[in-house]
C-alpha cells in the first residue's frame, strides 16, 4: 500500500447535560461511521483516552450526543446519539489510576426513531406505497420534508395497517412490495447518508444504477495524476461466491388467492433478473444459471406484488455478488448511493483492464479518522460492479439494459 499523506482534518465533540467536551484529536485512538446503502442508519465508532473525568464528572447516562465536525472543501457538522457505552478500561497495566480508554458505539439521530416505538395505525383508502413510507417518516417519525427523496411507487395499497410494528419494519414491509414508477421494478433501498448532511433516501435499485444517477465528473485512477483527491491508495476485491447462486439461479415462486382457492405461479430465473437489472457492462457475472424446478412459496395473494417480493431480493443479493474495495484521500462530497468511474489499467498493454474499467456504484463509505502524529482523514468505499465492462468469454449472459461509457 502505497504511504498515505493525509490530509483534512476532524474534531470530535461529546455533549454531556453539563458541559461539552472537545476531544483532543491526540487523545483518540480509533474514530470511524459508516453510510451504506443496504442499512437504514448510519453508525460509528469512537474510542479515546478520557483524560476529561467524564467517567467520574460526565456521566453517560444514554442521552448523550457526539458531533464530528469534519471536511476537506468545507466543513460538516454531523451529530449521533451514543447508543451503547461498550469498554472502559485502564489504559496503562502499571498504572491503574491513568486515564481510563473508553470505547462506544454511536448511531444517526434517526435509529431511535426506527427501532424504538410501535405503532398500530391505518391508512384509508388508496394510497401509493411511497405516499405511505412519506407520512411514516413525516408523520411518526417528524423528518423535515426537506431531507427525504424517494422515487414515486407505480403501485397501490389499499387500506394499509401497521399492526404495532415499528417505522422501519413497516417501512421494510412495504419496500419489498413496491414497484417505482421510473426504473418500472421493484427493488427499493431505504437509507440514510451524508448528501447536505443526513438525507433520508427511498430509490430503488435500479434508480440508482441507471445513467442519470450523479457520478462523479473526475475519473478515479491508482498512479499517475496530479490530482490526489481521486487517487486509489488501495484496493481488494470480493469475487464471485456460487453458495449464493442457490438463490440467483431463481425458480417457481408461488403465492395463494384466498378468494380463488387456488395457487398463484410465478417462474422467475436467473435470465429474468438479468433483463430487468441495469448492468454496468456488457456481459453479467455468470452464464444462464436459470433453474426449474425449485418451487418456493410466499403467502402473497397478488402476483405483481409477488414479482416485486423476488425480483428484490434476487436484485439484493446479486449486486453483492463482486463488491470492490478502495481506499482513498477523505472528502466531504462522497456519499453512499452515487456512481464514480475507475479508469483501471492493464497488465499486459497500455489500454484499460477491459473487465474493470468503468463505472462503479458506491455501495458503502467508511468515514475514518486518524489523530496522533498524522491528523487525517480517509475513507474505505465499497463498491458495486454488477457486469463486466467487457470480456472474451462468450458463454455469459449479456446485458439487456446498460449503463457503459
Amino acid at each position: 500500500m502505497e504511504k498515505q499523506e493525509f490530509t483534512g482534518t476532524f474534531s470530535v465533540v461529546i455533549s454531556l447535560e453539563s458541559q461539552d467536551v472537545i476531544i483532543d484529536n491526540q487523545d483518540i485512538m480509533n474514530c470511524y461511521f459508516i453510510e451504506d446503502i443496504y442499512s437504514y442508519c448510519i453508525s460509528g465508532k469512537l474510542v479515546f483516552f478520557d483524560k476529561y473525568g467524564l467517567m467520574e464528572h460526565g456521566p453517560f447516562t444514554g442521552n448523550e450526543q457526539i458531533t464530528i465536525v469534519y471536511g476537506v472543501e468545507e466543513d460538516r457538522q454531523l451529530p449521533f446519539d451514543i447508543w451503547k457505552l461498550s469498554k472502559i478500561q485502564q489504559s496503562a497495566i502499571t498504572d491503574p489510576t491513568s486515564e481510563n480508554l473508553m470505547e462506544l458505539y454511536f448511531v444517526d439521530t434517526m435509529f431511535e426513531l426506527y427501532t424504538l416505538k410501535r405503532y398500530s395505525k391505518s391508512f384509508n383508502g388508496k394510497k401509493y406505497t411511497t405516499t405511505v413510507i412519506n407520512e411514516i417518516l413525516k408523520n411518526m417519525m417528524e423528518i423535515d420534508d426537506k431531507r427525504i427523496n424517494y422515487e414515486p411507487s407505480s403501485n397501490y395499497i389499499t387500506n394499509y395497517i401497521i399492526p404495532y410494528w415499528t417505522p422501519m419494519e413497516a417501512i421494510g414491509w412495504l419496500c419489498k412490495r413496491s414497484k417505482g414508477s421510473e426504473s418500472e421494478t421493484g427493488g427499493y433501498l431505504c437509507y440514510n447518508n451524508t448528501k447536505n448532511i443526513f438525507n433520508t433516501n427511498i430509490y430503488t435499485i435500479n434508480k440508482l444504477l441507471n445513467d442519470k444517477t450523479y457520478i462523479d465528473p473526475t475519473p478515479y485512477v491508482f498512479e499517475g495524476t496530479m490530482d490526489k483527491k481521486n487517487k486509489i491508495l488501495d484496493w481488494s476485491i470480493s469475487g464471485i461466491d456460487k453458495n449464493s447462486t442457490k438463490t440467483l439461479r431463481g425458480g417457481n415462486w408461488r403465492g395463494y388467492d384466498s378468494q380463488t382457492k387456488s395457487f398463484l405461479n410465478l417462474d422467475y430465473r436467473y435470465s429474468d433478473g438479468i433483463k430487468d437489472t441495469i448492468l454496468m457492462g456488457k456481459k453479467s457475472l455468470f452464464n444462464d444459471i436459470s433453474e426449474e424446478t425449485v418451487n418456493k412459496y410466499i403467502g402473497e395473494s397478488d402476483i405483481n406484488t409477488l414479482e416485486n417480493i423476488v425480483y428484490s431480493e434476487w436484485v439484493k443479493r446479486y449486486l453483492l455478488q463482486q463488491i470492490v474495495s478502495v481506499v482513498v484521500r477523505g472528502n466531504e462530497d462522497r456519499y453512499a448511493g452515487h456512481q464514480i468511474e475507475i479508469q483501471w489499467p492493464s497488465i499486459k498493454s497500455i489500454n484499460y483492464n477491459k473487465m474493470m474499467k468503468g463505472k462503479y456504484l458506491i455501495k458503502s463509505i467508511t468515514h475514518m479518522f486518524v489523530g496522533g502524529g498524522n491528523l487525517g482523514y480517509m475513507q474505505k468505499m465499497l463498491l458495486i460492479k454488477n457486469a463486466y465492462s467487457n470480456i472474451d468469454m462468450v458463454s455469459l449472459l449479456s446485458s439487456t439494459k446498460k449503463n457503459i461509457l
